[in-house]
């Protein structure tokens, strides 16, 4: 599991439990980011995913990045404005790439491919019943919804007729916000969603799939780490890496499955 690239996310909460959005709501201060005027702006050399994180950064934007790491998505590009919004922006950067589209979801603007995977194959797509934390470390919260969506995926078999599960420890800092929510009926996606909308430091979140289109064993599209050498083992399906606006992007790495 990737937790390098300042892969911690948190549910930051004054009160009460947060709930699921509905789907058709967006956020009203997103939508007004990307209203405003943009004089002049230029990107240059960075690749697909680190531009749109440039701009993520640049405008504050909460963003999710799904994308394929095909070849084209790697190259540098060099790009431009005068006299424009910032969803103009985003807009020339996202169809740079087909098949990639941008939309507004509740806590984060969206940019992802589905004409590239499909959504049977899309393991974001699958669906949590009922997501609850309460009073949990901030890292902690990353860490279940990670347990969860494996879990849901992929059930651990029971053993000598004891119930399955995930065991391990975390060491998280002490000064840790506490986090509480509760998510019913939703995606994975809906859920990282969440996490950047109301996160105060990790503000995006990037998956990544493989180009070869393999499938793990449970059927989903293979996803991978950035700047991570080695495969995902399938036990360990599906990875994302979250980042604070302020952070490099890696390159992903050479040696891919």
């Amino acid at each position: 599991m990737s937790f390098n690239h300042g892969m911690i996310t948190l549910f930051l909460l004054t009160g009460g439990l947060l709930r699921a959005a509905p789907q058709t709501q967006t956020n009203p201060r997103i939508s007004n980011i990307l209203r405003t005027h943009v004089l002049e702006y230029r990107t240059q050399g960075l690749d697909f995913v680190q531009t749109l994180a440039r701009v993520s950064g640049d405008f504050r934007i909460p963003m999710g990045i799904e994308w394929i790491e095909a070849p084209s998505a790697q190259s540098p590009l060099t790009l431009s404005w005068r006299d424009t919004t910032v969803e103009n922006v985003l807009e020339t950067i996202v169809k740079t790439q087909p098949g990639y589209v941008m939309r507004l979801a509740p806590g984060a603007v969206l940019v992802s491919c589905p004409g590239l995977v499909d959504e049977r194959e899309n393991p974001l797509m699958v669906r949590i019943a009922d997501f609850r934390l309460r009073r949990v470390p901030e890292g902690l919260a990353y860490r279940k919804l990670h347990e969860v969506t494996v879990q849901t995926i992929s059930p651990p078999k029971p053993t000598h007729g004891a119930p399955g599960g995930v065991i391990g420890s975390y060491l998280g800092g002490t000064d840790e916000a506490e986090v509480s929510l509760e998510l019913k009926d939703v995606t994975v996606q809906d859920i990282l969603d969440a996490i950047a909308g109301v996160s105060t430091g990790y503000k995006l979140w990037v998956v990544t799939f493989a180009l070869s289109g393999n499938q793990t064993h449970a059927g989903y599209r293979r996803t991978l780490g950035l700047g991570i050498v080695n495969p995902v083992p399938d036990d360990e399906q599906p990875v994302w890496d979250i980042f604070h606006w302020d952070d490099a992007i890696p390159s992903p790495q050479p040696a891919r499955p």
